[in-house]
């Protein structure tokens, strides 16, 4: 679905480029695709199908790193970019987002339907904090910003066993580190089946809920052509609303 264009129609607060911004498929996972994951039955309890996300709103900053001398500096601002919305005043900022609930109750819950953000959104290691943001402000194809979010502890050891069992390819990169919504975790599992955590910086894959969402996307904006091959256009959009 991405053409010949090399980020796709991934945009992280309506820009493909400054800070930490997405970078094409690069690194170890070069998969072009979105998945979504439908759960209608699981054979373990530890898990529960539910909604992960907060009841609350909880608008993060805009966190990015700025690239300086060979480091990351962190930075932070309050400014998101205005953009056009699918409910609300329009143009307008995030204002109705949910994050995954950080909970230990809600450790172990996955979403009976969740989109997994494809490698085009790849991203250099960063804070938590940071991670969070980035998410909140993500948009792949006609998904919108203000729903994406961090998977949970239990969805992220879902999705690497189910690829670890050869049922769906490798999303989460066993040689990387990614953030869940109860930390960062190693890319792979232990002999248990279960993640083992990492202190420190680490990537992130977005998930959004499928099963929220529905059908509910953003319109096309038309068609471009790039190196003679011509790809469908989403414009930035945030598609954030309060809970039902």
């Amino acid at each position: 679905p991405y053409g010949a264009s090399k980020l796709g129609n991934v945009y992280l607060n309506g820009n493909q480029s400054g800070n930490n911004a997405p970078v094409g498929l690069t690194g170890a996972n070069r998969n072009p695709n979105m998945y979504i994951v439908s759960i209608t039955q699981l054979n373990d309890s530890s898990y529960i199908i539910g909604d992960p996300r907060s009841t609350s709103i909880k608008n993060p900053r805009n966190h990015r790193y700025a690239y300086s001398t060979g480091w990351y500096v962190y930075e932070s601002t309050e400014n998101w970019n205005p953009a056009p919305a699918l409910y609300g005043t329009s143009p307008r900022t995030l204002q109705y987002y949910y994050p995954t609930d950080n909970d230990t109750d809600k450790k172990f819950f996955v979403a009976p339907k969740i989109r997994v953000a494809s490698s085009y959104g790849v991203s250099q290691p960063m804070s938590e904090t940071a991670a969070i943001s980035r998410c909140a402000a993500y948009q792949e194809l006609d998904c919108p910003a203000g729903r994406w979010r961090l998977p949970t502890y239990g969805e992220l050891e879902y999705i690497i066993n189910l690829s670890n069992e050869g049922k769906i390819p490798v999303l989460f990169t066993s040689s990387s580190n990614y953030w869940s919504a109860h930390g960062a975790m190693q890319g792979q599992v232990d002999s248990n089946g279960h993640l083992v955590s990492y202190n420190g910086d680490a990537n992130v894959r977005c998930v959004y809920d499928e099963w929220y969402w529905q059908d509910s996307k953003v319109s096309s904006s038309g068609t471009d052509t790039s190196n003679g091959v011509s790809f469908t256009k989403y414009p930035f959009t945030w598609g954030d609303k309060p809970r039902e």
